[in-house]
């Protein structure tokens, strides 16, 4: 009996997990992913995601240029069910910026009231601090890069978004975005590439992560 009773209480912990997906926003490197030291992903390019996959609450995901040692890790401490996003940020390499990951956790949308919501990643390496206006609504002030909002929710609609530089009028990006209830999570928006993007840079864009 005692036996069982323990074997049960193996199963019932490793039976608990949470999902995970990964994006990657640092140029221009290519990035090998490890969970738990071994090896997940391979050749991850800049701007390209993984599907989501189901980890244990305890675990330890681990980044490195590909063919080399991991650089970098995060050891996360996850809650049974839940939906997170973890992105690989960091400058380019010429400017010799760290790798740095961000956890975000993906919050219940109130879909009963019919209201979306949202977290904004400001991941533009050389854009200043930044205002985010929805429908000409000032909803973040002041965000610099690396920063991410708390989360923010609003009835579902269709929203012009510009992003200004902060507490200024010049709109440097301007955006069409749907925002409605996909599922039950809020969606992460990041904003990605270059203000003055060179020949080989990738231009300011905007990328919506939701789980389907």
């Amino acid at each position: 009996m005692v036996f069982l009773m323990l074997l049960l209480s193996v199963v019932i912990t490793y039976s608990q997990t949470a999902n995970i997906q990964i994006f990657h926003n640092k140029p221009y490197e290519v990035f090998d992913i490890y969970i738990d030291g071994r090896i997940y992903h391979t050749e991850l390019k800049y701007q390209e995601s993984l599907r989501s996959v189901n980890v244990p609450l305890e675990t330890k995901i681990g980044v490195a240029t590909t063919g080399l040692e991991i650089e970098k890790s995060i050891r996360l401490d996850l809650i049974d069910g839940k939906k997170y996003i973890l992105v690989v940020n960091g400058s380019s390499g010429n400017q010799g910026s760290p790798i740095n990951l961000k956890i975000l956790e993906l919050e219940n949308s109130d879909a009963e009231n019919q209201l979306a919501g949202f977290k904004f990643l400001h991941g533009v390496a050389d854009a200043p601090p930044l205002d985010i206006y929805l429908n000409r609504d000032l909803v973040v002030q002041g965000q610099r890069y690396g920063e991410v909002n708390n989360l923010i929710e609003i009835p579902l609609d269709t929203y012009v978004i510009d992003l200004t530089e902060s507490r200024s009028t010049h709109i440097i990006a301007r955006f069409n975005v749907e925002l409605s209830v996909g599922s039950q999570e809020s969606s992460l928006l990041l904003a990605t590439g270059f203000l003055n993007p060179s020949v080989n840079d990738s231009s300011l864009s905007l990328i919506i992560s939701t789980y389907d």
